[in-house]
C-alpha cells in the first residue's frame, strides 16, 4: 500500500530541522501563531501544489518567500510504496519551486553536514546520495508533479516517473481538490457534489459501475440521515430525539465533564514539563541523562496521583447516579418501542455505554491503585522533595481550569445554538439540504464527513485498478468540534484508509492518534517541534 509516510523541514518557514511521521493520525498541539497551518499547508501541497489554494491570508507572506527563504531551504517528502520508499524534495531555483524525485529513503546526512549545516549547492547533496540511486531533472511545472503523483502517465515523457505514482488515475482532479476543502473548511455546493461524482468516472471505462456509485451514496445518505435526526422537528416545534435523550445526556454529562476535566490538567501538565525540559540549560552530558529520567518518573507520578484522586472522589457518588439512570431507562425502554423509535433508541440510548464506561473506570481505578502503590513506593522520597513545588503548581493549575471551564460552558451554550438548523419545507433531498450548511462546530463536522465520503468514492474509483492507498486529510482548529465528535471523524475516515492531520491548541482524544507533536517558538522565533507522544495502536 502506497502512502505519505513522513515530512521534513530544512530551514523552512521558520522550522531549522524537523521530521514529522505521517504514517497515521497526526495531531499538532500549541498555542497561536506557532505554526500549526503551517505544517498543515505543507502537507497538502504535497497533494495540490496549488499556491493558490493553501488558505494563505494575504497580508502574509507569499509560499515561495516563506517556504523557501533561503538557497538552503527545502521540503523532502518521504512516500511509502509496496517495494521501498522514495523521495520528493521541494526547493526554490530563480524564484520559483520545483521538484525532484529520489528513487530512496530519506537520509539526514544527504543533506547536512558533519558541522550541522545544511548544503545550499544541489551538487553536494547529489554526491552525497550517490550514484546507484536514481534521481530525476528538475519538475518545474506543478501540472507535471500532480499527473507524477497520481499516475496520470500514458504519456511516453511520463514512463519514467511511473514508479513513482501513489495511484493511477487519468481523473485524479477530484482527490486534491477534496482534500484542499476538507482544510480550507469550504462552503458545500450541491453541484460541486454532483459534478465531482459525475466527473470521477474516467473516459476509458466502456461502462459506468451505476451500483458502485449507488451504494456510495447510500452509505452517505445513512450517514446523513444520522446527523440529521438532531435537527428533526416535529410538529409541536420540537427535536424529539434531543428531548428524549436530554435525561440520559444529562446524566452522562457529569461523567464526562470529570474525564474532559483530567484529560485537560494532564495536557497542562504535559505541556508545561516539555516546556521546562526546553528551557533547561544544557550541563554535563551525565547529569542530563540523569535529570531527564526525573523528569520522566515525577511526570508519571504526578499523572497518576491526580487522576487517581480526582476519580477515587467522584466515582463513588457517580456510581449510585448511573446506577439510578440505568433503572429508570429500562423502565421508559417499553414505552419508546410504543413510539416506533427503536432504531433511534439505540443510537442515542447511553445505557450500553454507560455500563462499559461504569466496567472501564472500575478497571482503570483498579489499575491506577496498583500503579499508584508501586510508584509510590518506589519514589516517595522524591515526591517528598517536589511536594511543596507540585502544590503550587496544582493551585495554579486549578484556578487556570476553572477560568476554562467557564469558557466552555458558554461555548457550549454557543454551540446548542448553532446546532438549530433550518430545513426548508419543500426540499427533501439530501444534497439539496446540505448546500445551506455554514461554517463551525457540527457544519464542519457535516462538511468534513461529506467531503471524507466523496474522497472515498474517488479513492474507491481509483484503486480497482491501482490497490488501496492511504491519503490525508488536514483538519486545523479541531477544537472547535466536540471531543465525541472527533473520535467520530477518525472513525468514519480511517475505516476509509483515509489518515487525519489536526491542529488544537490542547490535546484531544490523545489514543485515537498515532503520533502527537508539540509546537512552540524558541528565543529566535523559530518553530520547534517536539514529538510527545506515539501511540502504538494500529490504525483502522
Amino acid at each position: 500500500m502506497r502512502y505519505l509516510n513522513k515530512i521534513i523541514f530544512l530551514n523552512s518557514a521558520h522550522i531549522p530541522y524537523a521530521e514529522v511521521k505521517l504514517d497515521g493520525n497526526v495531531h499538532f498541539i500549541g498555542t497561536q501563531g506557532v505554526g500549526k497551518s503551517t505544517l498543515l499547508r505543507a502537507i497538502l501541497f504535497f497533494y495540490n501544489a496549488d499556491k493558490l489554494r493553501l488558505g494563505i491570508p494575504k497580508e502574509k507572506k507569499s509560499f515561495d518567500a516563506f517556504y523557501f527563504p533561503y538557497a538552503n531551504s527545502y521540503i523532502i517528502y518521504e512516500v511509502m510504496r509496496e517495494n521501498g520508499a522514495y523521495c520528493v524534495v521541494a526547493a526554490k531555483s530563480q524564484g520559483r519551486v520545483f521538484f525532484r524525485f529520489i528513487d530512496a529513503p530519506f537520509q539526514q546526512d544527504w543533506f547536512i553536514d558533519e558541522h550541522n549545516v545544511v548544503h545550499s549547492e544541489w551538487g553536494r547533496i547529489r554526491e552525497h546520495i550517490g550514484a546507484k540511486i536514481q534521481i530525476t531533472a528538475q519538475v518545474t511545472s506543478y501540472e507535471m508533479y500532480r499527473d507524477i503523483i497520481f499516475g496520470n502517465n500514458r504519456k511516453h515523457e511520463m514512463i519514467p516517473y511511473r514508479k513513482f505514482a501513489i495511484v493511477e488515475s487519468a481523473k485524479y482532479q477530484n482527490i486534491p481538490r477534496t482534500i484542499q476543502n476538507v482544510f480550507l473548511n469550504s462552503k458545500l455546493d450541491a453541484d460541486f457534489i454532483k459534478d465531482t461524482i459525475i466527473r470521477s468516472m474516467s473516459d476509458e471505462d466502456i461502462s459506468v459501475d451505476l451500483d458502485f456509485y449507488r451504494s456510495q451514496i447510500k452509505e452517505f445518505e445513512q450517514e446523513y440521515r444520522d446527523v440529521m435526526l438532531w435537527f428533526t422537528k416535529n410538529k409541536n416545534g420540537e427535536v424529539p430525539v434531543r428531548k428524549m435523550a436530554e435525561k440520559v445526556m444529562n446524566a452522562y454529562r457529569d461523567l464526562i465533564y470529570t474525564q474532559k476535566q483530567i484529560g485537560e490538567g494532564r495536557a497542562e501538565l504535559n505541556f508545561a514539563e516539555k516546556r521546562a525540559l526546553h528551557e533547561i540549560p544544557l550541563v554535563k552530558e551525565e547529569q542530563t541523562k540523569a535529570e531527564t529520567e526525573r523528569e520522566r518518573l515525577l511526570r508519571l507520578m504526578g499523572e497518576l496521583q491526580q487522576k487517581y484522586t480526582k476519580e477515587r472522589d467522584g466515582l463513588i457518588t457517580e456510581i449510585g447516579v448511573i446506577n439510578d439512570l440505568l433503572k429508570k431507562i429500562r423502565e421508559k425502554r417499553l414505552h419508546y418501542e410504543q413510539m416506533q423509535i427503536e432504531e433511534i433508541i439505540k443510537r442515542v440510548s447511553c445505557e450500553e455505554l454507560l455500563v462499559q464506561e461504569l466496567e472501564q473506570v472500575r478497571n482503570m481505578k483498579s489499575e491506577l491503585t496498583r500503579a499508584y502503590e508501586d510508584v509510590l513506593s518506589k519514589y516517595r522520597l522524591l515526591f517528598e522533595k517536589l511536594e511543596a513545588d507540585f502544590r503550587t503548581f496544582e493551585n495554579s493549575q486549578q484556578a487556570r481550569i476553572n477560568v476554562r471551564n467557564a469558557e466552555i460552558a458558554g461555548k457550549q451554550e454557543e454551540l446548542m445554538q448553532q446546532l438549530r438548523v433550518k430545513e426548508n419545507d419543500n426540499d427533501t433531498g439530501w444534497v439539496e439540504k446540505i448546500a445551506n450548511v455554514g461554517s463551525d462546530g457540527t457544519d464542519i463536522l457535516v462538511k468534513a464527513m461529506v467531503n471524507i465520503m466523496l474522497i472515498n468514492v474517488f479513492k474507491e474509483k481509483a484503486s480497482r485498478k491501482f490497490g488501496d492507498f492511504k491519503i490525508h486529510c488536514m483538519m486545523d482548529e479541531i477544537g472547535k468540534l466536540h471531543p465525541n465528535n472527533v473520535k467520530g471523524i477518525l472513525d468514519f475516515a480511517n475505516c476509509r484508509n483515509i489518515l487525519l492531520v489536526n491542529s488544537s491548541p490542547t490535546t484531544y482524544n490523545v489514543e485515537d492518534y498515532r503520533y502527537t507533536y508539540l509546537l512552540s517558538k524558541d528565543g529566535r522565533a523559530n518553530t520547534q517541534v517536539v514529538p510527545l507522544l506515539t501511540y502504538n495502536k494500529i490504525e483502522k
